[in-house]
This record gives C-alpha cells, structure tokens and sequence, in this order.
C-alpha cells in the first residue's frame, strides 16, 4: 500500500471513529436481543441504543463542525459544546423513539418491543451513513471527529479501521434484516401480547380493558409468537390478582389462577389463547400473564417469567 492511500486511509478511520463505536454497539445490541441474552446485558444496551445512539448519530449529521478552538471563529457562532451534544443526542433520540412508535402503530397496528428496536436500530444505521457524508464534506480544521486516543495506535491502523467499519456495517445490517437467523433454532424472538375483540369480530392489539363490572366475565385473548426457526415448547400461566396501589409500590392480596396452558409453538407460527376474565368483588387488580419456555420453575412471578404481561383493572358494582 502507497504512503499516499495510506494517509488517506488513516484520514477516514479518523473521522469515523466515533461513528464505529455507534455502529458497533447498534450491532452488540442487535445480537444480545436477537439471541435472548441475559437481562443484565441485554437491558442496559437496549436503553443504550434507544436513549443515546440514534440522537448522537443525528447531532452529528447536523452539526458536524466543531470550532471552538478556531481563532477565526465568532464567539457568538461557534459550534455546540460537548454539554449541548449530550444532551441533544439524548433529546433527538426520545424524539425518534416516540416517532418511530407512532408510525409503528399507524402502519402494523401493533407495537411490539422487537419491531420499535429493531426500527430504532436501523434508523441509527441510516443517520450513520448521514452523519459520516456530513462530516467529510467539512475541513479538517474545524471538523468534530473524536479520536479513541486510549484505544492505542493498534486500532487507528488504517486497515483495521477499514475493516472495522465494513464489519460492524455489515453485522448490524445483517442482524437487523435476519432476526431468527443469529444463535441457533431455540434462541429466537418470542412475542406475547393481548388481544381484543373488534367491532367487525376481528382480533386487534388495542382498546384494552379498563374496567369490569363485578360477576361480568370480560373475554381477553392472548397471543404467544414464536419468530424463531425452530419450534419452542412454552408455559403459559394467567393470574388475577387483587392489588393495593400506592406510593410505594404494588401489594398483591391475593391471587387466583386462571389458566396454565402448556403449548408447542412452530416456527413463524402465533398461538391465540381464548380467556374470560371474572371478578367476585369490587377493587383494584392485575391481570397477569406468565410466559415460560420449558418447564415452570419453583416460583411463579413477574421475575421469573420469560415474558410477561399485564393489564390494571379496577372492578366496580354493576349501575343501577
């Protein structure tokens, strides 16, 4: 390789570093959501890639200068300061999430966790390739281009930083684009969800209840999807509690089991389950619903679930 394209190289590496970063954890949370990994992992990189990662793509796109240091500049028209970047990537981020949500909602009619992060995700991938254009079309002298310094001269090779960028490109891409196809036929996506009756007497994710009259048996359906590609056995448990709410926390009184359905879900397949919720005295409730694949562990709960979900409801006397 010439000295000339060498410097080019190191040019690029240069201006994109932080952009890798980005990249690189986009597809680091592609891969631990695709494969189910540990909630400590997985949790902490989703609020990542929601919180910070789109927004910090985008403040770059639109503000791809940085010249603070330059005496040529006007105090009262210089760039932003890192303070104002972090708190700009933080704002646009919220500001994508919820927009990605609405057109989400308006366009599938459903809104799951999967389909907004995997949306998330790829609106950073694009706001990415935005910012990196962005950024090469402004001087050297003033360019906002972070260097991890403390990484070593190792990793700010040319080579390597090529190489680098292809890659994380290439997996958070493909990730995204294949979900199911990442870590073997039992570490699929898995969706549970409610269902409710329509009008016309279809099944919608939507207008949920909120109140029931006591003795009144409230139909609710729920919805196991297994978008893995293998087949997955799973546990389905319904509870309806009785809860007191307050200030500080949630106090289940009691419970009552409604249903523990053990089911075989095909790959691509969705499995509805048919309940009628009823309550024999007034007050507050949660109706909960436990998901397990395999066997059921010793306790049953929130915490021990695989997913879960959950409705508030709060029971009154019939009028009149």
């Amino acid at each position: 390789m010439s000295r000339h394209t060498s410097l080019q190289l190191s040019g690029i590496g240069r201006r994109v570093t932080d952009l890798v970063v980005v990249l690189a954890l986009s597809a680091l949370t592609a891969l631990v959501v695709l494969v189910d990994g540990p909630a400590a992992v997985r949790v902490p990189a989703a609020l990542l890639s929601v919180l910070c990662l789109p927004g910090y793509a985008l403040t770059v796109a639109l503000f791809p200068v940085d010249d603070r240091h330059s005496p040529s500049a006007s105090p009262s028209k210089r760039s932003v300061t890192p303070l104002e970047r972090a708190v700009l990537s933080v704002g646009f981020s919220v500001a994508s999430v919820v927009l990605a949500g609405l057109v989400l909602d308006a366009l599938v009619g459903r809104l799951t966790t999967t389909t907004l992060l995997t949306t998330v995700l790829s609106l950073t991938v694009g706001l990415v390739a935005a910012a990196t254009a962005r950024r090469r079309r402004v001087p050297a002298s003033v360019r906002y281009a972070p260097a991890l310094d403390a990484l070593g001269p190792r990793l700010r090779r040319p080579d390597a930083l090529t190489v680098g960028l292809a890659v994380c490109v290439l997996f958070a891409g493909g990730a995204i684009a294949a979900p199911g196809t990442v870590g073997g036929p039992s570490d699929g996506v898995t969706e549970l969800y409610f269902l409710t009756e329509a009008d016309d007497g279809s099944l919608q994710a939507s207008d949920y209840p909120t109140e029931l009259t006591r003795g009144d048996g409230q139909p609710i359906s729920v919805a196991v999807g297994n978008r893995g590609d293998a087949a997955v056995t799973y546990t389905l448990v319904g509870q309806l509690q009785r809860v007191e709410r307050s200030e500080n926390g949630t106090v289940v009184r009691d419970r009552r089991q409604l249903s523990n359905s053990r089911v075989r879900v095909g790959a691509g397949e969705t499995r509805v389950f048919n309940e009628t919720v009823t309550a024999g005295a007034t007050g507050s409730y949660r109706l909960v619903y436990l998901l397990y694949r395999g066997d059921l562990p010793a306790t049953l709960g929130m915490d021990t679930a695989y997913r879960e979900i959950h409705l508030w409801l709060t029971v009154t006397e019939a009028s009149g």
